[in-house]
């Protein structure tokens, strides 16, 4: 088609290659591709008769072109197309769609990671397979490619897996052995202790607004509380001995919703109990998401767990204490939390652009009020572990867009980190 374009040209006097980044599907009657051309038509009338009597007899690719309604249709002679395509794969061999444009370098690309509590689903399918897709293609261009997984072992989600896991660690493994896939069987796990811990959360609620004499208020909750019993019995029809065996033994905790922050705050802090509990918990987890992923030819050369990358190290510590010393003036403390203030940096430095970010920027909380990090201050952490430990020219993170206002204020706390002195 370009060559076409080229030679018309050359015909006509006036370049018309610009035209083929205007090309449409032409209608099927009349080929594969048309470029729409009015402008040309206008000036030049007998374009048909040029390209019939002094172009098409140069041309091995194109089996017809005709001029309709200002639109100029390319029909491609299959033949003599697939024969080149055949050609050029057998010529070429492995080295078959390398172009000059192929990027070389060293690259570090992260993605999937799910969270290490239940099952992946489509969403982790869809970063999976563009993540790998990514390191195969820049691998294919002859660049070094590191591939990470991060194990995000710490926060709020993992003490109902390592909890659930320790009062009905028999009935897990024996599930396992006899060929359930082991991410399946801490799904439910995980589903039923979080809801086991949503309805004792619930239940001491309406107690409270009942004795206060908020029935209306009451009433809301206890349809809340239905719809989570409702998921435990749902659970109970999948596997009657494991939800009953994993609902007797959280049974025995009184206070389950404080339970787990305090295995939150305990796993955090190193403690060695917690620590081996939820390991294996995580590990189990971890063996089922390597059979999907094997499933897809998927691999990784480094599993990164949270709590060594991001806060063993001290890596937490060092994010705050540097931002407290880099930017004090954008820290603030909002009921006992520590809280990095990204939308007025955003603001006042005039970031939007620079950094791609969203209009919107919500206030980036890095620490609660009991001391424990979230989510965004261990990844601003990993990141940093990564410019620590790897030399490369370039970080690819495969992540969802839902996670745009997070990724946005990770970039602004890395640029206060490194840009401000």
């Amino acid at each position: 088609m370009q060559r076409l374009l080229e030679l018309l040209s050359t015909e006509i006097g006036t370049d018309v290659t610009g035209y083929v980044n205007n090309v449409i599907r032409a209608p099927s009657q009349y080929g594969y591709l048309a470029i729409p051309m009015h402008n040309i038509v206008k000036e030049y009338s007998n374009i048909n008769e040029i390209i019939n009597n002094k172009v098409m007899n140069q041309l091995r690719l194109i089996n017809k072109a005709v001029l309709v309604n200002g639109y100029l249709n390319i029909d491609v002679n299959m033949k003599n197309y697939t024969g080149m395509v055949l050609s050029a794969i057998n010529n070429l061999g492995n080295r078959y769609g390398l172009t000059n444009k192929c990027p070389g370098g060293s690259y570090v690309i992260e993605h999937t990671s799910a969270n290490p509590a239940k099952p992946m689903h489509i969403g982790h399918g869809r970063n999976a397979v563009l993540g790998d897709s990514l390191a195969r293609l820049l691998r294919f261009c002859g660049a070094s490619v590191r591939v990470h997984f991060y194990v995000n072992d710490c926060g709020d989600q993992m003490p109902y897996v390592g909890i659930g896991y320790y009062v009905a660690k028999d009935l897990v493994l024996s599930r396992i052995n006899s060929g359930w896939k082991p991410d399946d069987v801490m799904g439910i796990i995980y589903s039923v202790t979080y809801a086991v811990s949503e309805i004792k959360r619930l239940s001491k609620q309406i107690e409270q607004f009942k004795s206060e004499g908020k029935y209306e208020d009451a009433n809301k909750l206890i349809s809340e509380r239905d719809e989570w019993v409702s998921v435990i019995n749902n659970f109970m029809e999948r596997d009657k001995e494991l939800t009953e065996g994993l609902l007797k033994g959280l049974g025995k905790f009184e206070d389950l919703p404080l339970m787990v922050k305090q295995w939150s705050r305990a796993y955090e802090e190193g403690d060695e109990f917690v620590r081996k509990v939820i390991r294996e918990a995580v590990d189990i987890v971890l063996r089922g998401f390597r059979i999907t992923l094997d499933r897809l030819g998927i691999s990784f050369d480094s599993w990164d767990f949270e709590s060594e990358v991001a806060v063993d190290n001290g890596g937490v510590s060092k994010v705050i204490n540097e931002l407290l010393r880099k930017v004090p003036q954008y820290m603030e403390r909002d009921n006992g939390a520590l809280v990095f203030r990204a939308d007025r940096y955003a603001q006042d430095l005039g970031l939007w652009n620079e950094l791609k970010l969203p209009r919107y920027i919500p206030k980036a909380t890095l620490l609660r009020s009991d001391g424990t990090s979230l989510y965004l201050t261990r990844d601003i952490a990993y990141a940093l572990w990564f410019w620590s430990n790897f030399k490369f020219d370039k970080l690819i993170r495969v992540i969802g867009s839902e996670q745009a206002h997070p990724q946005a204020q990770l970039r602004l706390a890395l640029h206060a980190w490194v840009i401000m002195i």
